[in-house]
């Protein structure tokens, strides 16, 4: 939201700009056409402006669900299980990209828990907390959904 706000103020200032150097164009010259592309340039701001502006309000008005207003059924409680580290995975992969012919190559991190009935879970992290981590690791496992929440290894 803060973005918009400084994008608005942004454009606002350059479409002042633009008029006031068309407006001292169309005074002092003779040749018109230097100010007309002045005073466009600044209706082209002043036109970004206000979708920016525009874009803010929409944002703003948008109402935030909190924890308070949603079914008890729709939150997530955390689950808390003893597991082992069985597989570390870092790779690259290629995400395409809108608008663009090539895809952009991404780094992805994931762990592999066995939980002591034996199933298995995989979260995908970052790479700070990927490096925290050694195979054969044991300790509490917390997540919600598909998430991991936070893993206490036993005291060594």
């Amino acid at each position: 939201m803060k973005r918009y706000k400084i994008l608005n103020i942004i454009f606002n200032i350059a479409a002042i700009c633009f008029f006031i150097a068309g407006i001292v164009t169309f005074s002092s010259e003779s040749d018109t056409s230097v100010g007309t592309v002045f005073i466009s340039c600044g209706f082209i701001f002043l036109t970004s402006a206000n979708i920016f502006l525009r874009k803010q309000q929409e944002n703003s008005e948008k109402p935030q669900a909190t924890a308070e207003e949603l079914p008890e059924e729709d939150i997530p409680s955390p689950t808390a299980v003893y597991a082992e580290v069985i597989d570390m995975v870092c790779g690259t992969g290629m995400m395409p990209i809108i608008g663009h012919k090539s895809p952009k190559a991404v780094r992805y991190f994931l762990i592999k828990f066995k939980t002591d009935d034996g199933q298995e879970l995989e979260f995908e992290v970052e790479e700070e907390i990927y490096q925290g981590f050694d195979k054969g690791m044991t300790g509490t496992l917390t997540y919600v959904g598909e998430e991991l929440y936070g893993f206490e290894p036993d005291a060594q």
